[in-house]
């Protein structure tokens, strides 16, 4: 699939998801805390039927993911991963793959005014992984990445108060997959604008993933 083709699905994927938008009786039916991440499946749910003609841009599994920060941070996450096909390295006992990740984050914090928050995050990210070279079907596995995510308003957390909408988000983990389709990681991940701007108080989210493999 070429670069114009990827931008064609995107496209359309939007308006498919403004046609749901536009009725209203649908979004009625969600709650206003849960309003976000619904759109945010919808989109992700969406660019996977696009990609179904692909291949190539057929995304290699789907996860849910729950995380906690401090001043009562909850946060939920609905997301794809697009595995690097045609990419492995071996080195020193291990065995190096990666992966896209694209999410939608629903953060619930604190705002200043001592009320809730509801902040919607889009997020994707590059992730390399190293696992033993010689794994079965169950092994351990540890990755990292840094990417982008922008969020649909100021996030703000307790006395805290990001000054972009853009920020990094670096995040590390650790996993044991089983019976090839099954995986549950424990992870560490940190947003901020790396000093773009000020204040940038950052935030810090320990997460619990479980991520489910199509196809195999």
């Amino acid at each position: 699939m070429q670069a114009a083709e990827a931008v064609s699905m995107l496209n359309q994927c939007c308006v498919d998801i403004a046609r749901v938008r536009s009725r209203r009786e649908t979004l009625a039916l969600l709650g206003r805390s849960n309003r976000a991440l619904a759109m945010s499946l919808l989109f992700m749910g969406c660019l996977y039927a696009h990609a179904d003609s692909g291949r190539h841009w057929q995304p290699g599994g789907g996860y849910v993911q729950f995380g906690a920060g401090e001043n009562d941070v909850r946060a939920t996450t609905a997301g794809l991963a697009w595995p690097w096909r045609n990419w492995a390295r071996d080195s020193g006992g291990l065995q190096f793959s990666g992966s896209w990740d694209l999410y939608g984050l629903q953060v619930r914090s604190r705002a200043r005014d001592g009320g809730k928050l509801d902040t919607l995050v889009l997020g994707l990210s590059p992730m390399l992984r190293a696992t033993p070279a010689a794994a079965g079907q169950e092994h351990w596995f540890i990755e990292g990445g840094v990417g982008l995510a922008v969020s649909d308003g100021p996030y703000a957390s307790g006395d805290r108060f990001f000054s972009t909408r853009f920020n990094f988000v670096t995040s590390v983990g650790a996993g044991w997959v089983w019976g090839r389709s099954h995986e549950v990681s424990l992870r560490i991940a940190h947003a901020s604008n790396a000093g773009i701007r000020r204040p940038n108080p950052g935030e810090n989210l320990l997460q619990l993933r479980y991520l489910h493999r199509w196809g195999e």
